[in-house]
């Protein structure tokens, strides 16, 4: 590359992917500046103390081996004026049967560090729908947390919420880790996911006590995705249609940030 002085010619395209750790900083006469994609794989993301200085998105690419990582971390601050500062954490590989307790490790790393605002959570095995738009364009005013709608049954999503460093969010995810205690034995409950939609109908609607009881029944009966289908649609019509419920907010089918990597596998 350093035969040649392409900076000026890479950085006039409208999207510049760079893999793993390239630098550009001294470089960029020959490479550019620009980034708008970056590239990792599990030991490069994770060994390595780089952080990004200008950067619309980093995609990270979870090895098979990390199935069942908690959760990738994007802290998220909104103090720089003119381009947004991204630092990224991988919080510890879990056991399948402990899954639920990501929920704490973010509500533990936001208790800790008052100096973040945000952070992105993202289970290995999504995608982001599209690079270009920068996470900051989900944030809302007063909004503590905001969750995705699947595009594949209109369920509420768990595997990635963009959450607030606030009080109020730190109490929601210990609460809603605690939920791992109520999920009914038996039949098929979807874990944590199946969790979040009754704790989120407790949380937005608390006066609605009777369709709660109505819809963790409808939960504790589900055996398969068809009955379990039907105990999410129950949450959904109490609640009403995704939007902003202050604290809260749940975006439509399609408006979020990331999509099912077998949706896109599969087809």
């Amino acid at each position: 590359m350093l035969d040649y002085k392409l900076g000026s010619y890479i950085d006039s395209h409208d999207a510049v992917v760079r893999i793993h750790f390239a630098p550009t900083h001294g470089y960029e006469e020959h490479v550019g500046s620009k980034t708008t994609l970056r590239i990792f794989n599990a030991y490069s993301f994770t060994n390595n103390n780089w952080m990004p200085n200008q950067l619309s998105y980093v995609f990270y690419i979870a090895e098979p081996d990390e199935s069942f990582t908690a959760a990738m971390v994007q802290e998220y601050n909104s103090k720089r004026e003119n381009h947004y500062n991204y630092i990224y954490k991988i919080f510890k590989k879990l056991k399948k049967s402990t899954k639920e307790t990501r929920h704490c490790y973010v509500a533990d790393y936001l208790k800790n560090h008052k100096e973040i605002d945000y952070i992105l959570g993202m289970d290995y095995d999504y995608l982001v729908v599209n690079p270009s738009i920068g996470i900051e364009k989900f944030i809302q005013p007063g909004v503590n947390i905001v969750f995705n709608t699947r595009f594949l049954n209109n369920e509420i999503a768990i595997g990635s919420y963009l959450v607030r460093n606030t009080e109020w969010s730190i109490n929601f995810l210990y609460g809603l880790s605690q939920m791992n205690n109520k999920i009914p034995p038996h039949g098929f409950k979807n874990r944590d996911n199946g969790a979040l939609h009754i704790y989120l109908l407790g949380i937005i609607k608390p006066q609605a006590t009777s369709e709660y009881t109505k819809c963790y029944e409808a939960w504790r009966q589900s055996v398969n995705l068809v009955t379990y289908d039907k105990y999410v649609r129950c949450v959904q019509t109490a609640l009403g249609p995704p939007r902003n419920w202050g604290n809260v907010s749940i975006l439509h089918r399609g408006h979020g940030w990331f999509v099912d990597f077998f949706i896109l596998k599969k087809n």
